[in-house]
C-alpha cells in the first residue's frame, strides 16, 4: 500500500521496525531477488558464495550509488535506504545475470507473491487504501495518468479477511540477447 503514511495508522506489534535486513548472494543471485523494507531498517548484503560478488545499486541520492565488491564470506552494509515510489535496481557488475530489485517503504505492510501468486499482509488498519502491485518484468500494474490514483482500491474492514483478486498477467516473452 502506497499513500501519505499516518504513523497512527500502523498496528502497536510493526511500530517498530526490523533493525537489519541480510540479503545474500549465494549462487550468482540474490536472495531474496525482490527486497522490501522499511526506510528505517539498515540493509546488509552478505556472499556466502566461494567467488566474489559486487553490489551495485544504482538508487541515488539516498543511498547513495554502489558499486562494491563483496569477497567470498564477507559483507556490505548499505545502511537505510529511504522510501520512494521508484523501484531500485539491483546488479552485480561481476555477474551481468545478477539482477533484483529494492523496494523501501515508509510503513509495514508489503508482501512479495509466493510461488501461486498468493500474499498476505497481517494487522492492516481497517479503512480504504490504494494496493500497488509490481512485476519485476512489467512494473507497477494499473498506472493511470494522476498519480494519486496509483494502484487498485481495497475497502479493509476491521478484523475480517479481504481478498484481493489480480487478473492474471500477460506477460511478454523475453527479448532475446
Amino acid at each position: 500500500m502506497t499513500m501519505a503514511w499516518d504513523k497512527d495508522l500502523i498496528h502497536p506489534r510493526l511500530k517498530a521496525a526490523p533493525k537489519t535486513f541480510v540479503a545474500d548472494q549465494p549462487v550468482c543471485s540474490f536472495a531474496p531477488r525482490t527486497i522490501l523494507l522499511r526506510e528505517e531498517t539498515k540493509l546488509v548484503f552478505k556472499n556466502s558464495a566461494t567467488i566474489p560478488h559486487s553490489v551495485k545499486i544504482d538508487g541515488g541520492p539516498l543511498p547513495p550509488n554502489i558499486n562494491t565488491n563483496v569477497p567470498p564470506g564477507k559483507e556490505l552494509e548499505v545502511g537505510a535506504v529511504k522510501s520512494r515510489y521508484q523501484v531500485i535496481p539491483l546488479s552485480c557488475s561481476q555477474h551481468p545475470w545478477m539482477r533484483g530489485q529494492i523496494i523501501s517503504f515508509k510503513h509495514p505492510y508489503y508482501a512479495v507473491t509466493n510461488e501461486k501468486g498468493e500474499f498476505e499482509i497481517k494487522d492492516a488498519p481497517a479503512g480504504t487504501f490504494r494496493l500497488q502491485v509490481y512485476h519485476d518484468a512489467l512494473g507497477y500494474l494499473h498506472k493511470p495518468t494522476d498519480p494519486k490514483d496509483r494502484g487498485i482500491t481495497v475497502r479493509i474492514e476491521a478484523d475480517k479477511t479481504t481478498e484481493v483478486k489480480v487478473p492474471p498477467l500477460k506477460i511478454p516473452p523475453p527479448e532475446p540477447d
